[in-house]
């Protein structure tokens, strides 16, 4: 969320700019009518581009001439500019402060559960348990299941791939030999193993709410 408001503060900004230039643009369109100055398309363009370069270069010739008029159109476009620079620079911190505040209220802590219900603040931390005791956590950076609790007669291997784990009816996690192929007509237990002839569920997507109920996270 915080990079869709830095790119709406980046627009804002880009947005003050444009209007900007189009303001000191028409000022000087506008001054250099009235008091009949001449003006080349390169200097417009030059206005409006490097809008408040140009608007000091302009200071500091403007300065060495003792023309009354030139300060007096100095002055005021140097009071137009200041002002809007002001008036952007002002807006861009209120709503970088205001969308600061909109996205720390609306963090949220995510609990997770695994079958029994025990609570977990990470999902890396859930325990998946086989039928007859053993325990699992899912380790990310290796994308394998490891095994933290073993039956007494060490069954289980010390880690599997997660392309060959997934979940039974029962919500045990349960291990295969190879990558089992999807049957739509399954519903979300629509993996099925051949050497065991049960249908097996996407461990990635299961989650447990607090009482230990299935539900999917697709």
């Amino acid at each position: 969320m915080s990079d869709i408001f830095l790119g709406k503060s980046n627009l804002i900004k880009y947005a003050f700019i444009l209007v900007k230039s189009v303001i000191v643009l028409l000022c000087y369109l506008y001054l250099d009518k009235k008091h009949n100055t001449k003006r080349t398309v390169a200097e417009y363009i030059g206005i409006f581009v490097f809008c408040d370069l140009y608007v000091i270069y302009d200071v500091i010739k403007k300065l060495k001439s003792k023309s009354v008029t030139s300060s007096k159109n100095l002055i005021i476009i140097l009071t137009i500019l200041l002002i809007f620079n002001f008036l952007s620079n002002s807006f861009i911190s209120f709503y970088n402060s205001f969308n600061d505040v909109l996205t720390t209220g609306s963090k949220t802590e995510t609990v997770y559960y695994d079958r029994y219900g025990i609570e977990y603040s990470s999902l890396e931390d859930v325990v998946y348990y086989t039928f007859d005791g053993a325990e699992f956590k899912y380790d990310p950076d290796r994308a394998k299941y490891d095994c933290i609790v073993d039956t007494p007669d060490n069954k289980y291997d010390s880690s599997y791939d997660d392309f060959f784990v997934y979940i039974d009816k029962d919500g045990w996690i349960v291990f295969t030999d190879s990558l089992l192929e999807y049957s739509d007509g399954n519903g979300d237990y629509g993996f099925y193993d051949e050497n065991s002839q049960n249908y097996y569920g996407n461990i990635r997507a299961i989650r447990w709410n607090e009482n230990g109920t299935v539900y999917w996270d697709y």
